[in-house]
């Protein structure tokens, strides 16, 4: 899969809390921010398609 840069603010103790689980994890930060937005992407297509059939 091919890769894009992207370039954001996020809150600073968020940051330092993903940073710390990372690394209980021994996962790197980039790994749990991908797994993360597409937990977020799966939740609001799942909200979006069920009001689509309401």
């Amino acid at each position: 899969m091919s890769k894009k840069d992207i370039h954001t603010t996020v809150n600073k103790k968020i940051v330092q809390e993903a940073k710390i689980l990372a690394i209980k994890l021994e996962v790197n930060l980039n790994q749990l921010i991908e797994e993360g937005l597409e937990m977020v992407i799966d939740k609001y297509e799942k909200e979006l398609a069920e009001k689509e059939q309401e």
